[in-house]
């Protein structure tokens, strides 16, 4: 069964089964809603869409973006070994949803009580 892995150096923290999944998180300055759409593949995480509900510090569309249902929207992929993450608790924790679903992290991980930085690979 495909699964995404979590993981703080070579620890495995969480494993949450699913072919696919959404993270969302709202940015720590411009206060925006970021989204992206990640399929996971039996050896990579793979980005098939982003949206980004405005534009700000470090948040500008891609190339290909376009305005659309209130969001730069992206149907970019990207080939990702793993994808990195900081989580902190000075800013509002990464969602993970699944078909619709939505939960924090700290669902699967506990309350971040300092920085830090986690990893989501294929397992």
């Amino acid at each position: 069964m495909i699964a995404a892995c979590i993981l703080a150096g070579t620890v495995v923290l969480a494993r949450i089964p699913g072919e696919a999944f959404t993270l969302r998180w709202m940015h720590s300055v411009e206060h925006i809603l970021w989204e992206e759409d990640y399929e996971v593949q039996a050896a990579a995480i793979v980005l098939v869409g982003s949206r980004v509900r405005g534009s700000g510090a470090g948040m500008e569309p891609d190339a290909g973006g376009r305005w659309q249902d209130g969001a730069w929207q992206s149907d970019r992929r990207m080939r990702l070994a793993s994808l990195s993450l900081t989580r902190s608790p000075f800013a509002r924790d990464y969602e993970w949803c699944v078909d619709g679903r939505c939960r924090p992290l700290a669902h699967w991980l506990g309350a971040a009580d300092e920085i830090q930085f986690i990893r989501v690979t294929p397992c």
